[in-house]
C-alpha cells in the first residue's frame, strides 16, 4: 500500500490526516511508525528537531491559555505591595547630582515635596543626620505638599533629606534626596 490510509470499511483511500487510528475493541492508538513512513513515502521527512517543534508548540498553547484566563481581583494584595502606592515626588530643591544638578543651595533655604494620597499625613517626618526637621503637612488635591527648612546649623556639606512615612496597612515608606549645602 502507497500512501493514504484504510478507512473504517476497509477500503484504502488516498491522502487522510495526520494521525491514524485503528479501529479495534481497544482505545484508539496513534502509531508513530504509520506517520513517520506515510511521510517518508511522500517525500517528507520527519526531523526530530521538526518533532520537537512540535512538541514545544502543543505545549506552549497548552500552557499560555490558562494564564490568559487568570484575572486578579484588584482588591487582593498581587504583586505591588501596599507602600508601592505611597510615592514622594517634585522635589525642591531637585535632588544634586554632579551630572544633572551640580547646584549649591543656601543654608536655611526651604524644601518642599510631594507624597501621594495614600500616605497617612500624620506619619511623614523628614531627618537630617539623624535629626528631626520641623515640617508642614497641606491637603492638595492630589495628596499632601511638605514644606519645611534646612537647620541653619548645617553649612559647608553634602546633606540627605531622609523622609519617613506610613503607607495603608501600617506599612513603612522611606525615601529621600541629596543636596549640597553651601557656607
Amino acid at each position: 500500500m502507497k500512501g493514504g490510509r484504510v478507512n473504517s470499511a476497509g477500503k484504502h483511500v488516498e491522502g487522510g490526516c495526520f494521525f491514524y487510528f485503528t479501529r479495534t475493541k481497544y482505545p484508539p492508538v496513534v502509531s508513530a511508525d504509520l506517520i513517520i513512513n506515510h511521510h517518508r513515502e511522500r517525500g517528507i521527512t520527519v526531523s526530530l528537531r521538526n518533532l520537537l517543534r512540535l512538541v514545544l508548540a502543543v505545549g506552549v498553547c497548552g500552557t499560555i491559555g490558562p494564564v490568559w484566563a487568570y484575572d486578579p481581583s484588584p482588591n487582593i494584595g498581587g504583586d505591588l505591595s501596599a507602600c508601592d502606592q505611597v510615592i514622594f515626588s517634585t522635589f525642591t530643591p531637585p535632588p544634586f547630582s554632579a551630572e544633572k544638578n551640580n547646584v549649591t543651595v543656601a543654608p536655611n533655604s526651604e524644601f518642599s515635596f510631594l507624597a501621594s494620597k495614600t500616605t497617612t499625613s500624620a506619619s511623614i517626618t523628614v531627618k537630617i543626620k539623624e535629626e528631626k526637621v520641623p515640617v508642614t503637612v497641606t491637603s492638595v488635591g492630589y495628596g499632601y505638599q511638605v514644606k519645611g527648612k534646612l537647620p541653619p546649623s548645617i553649612k559647608g556639606s553634602y546633606i540627605r533629606l531622609d523622609i519617613f512615612a506610613k503607607g495603608p496597612s501600617d506599612c513603612d515608606k522611606t525615601d529621600g534626596w541629596l543636596l549640597k549645602v553651601g557656607n
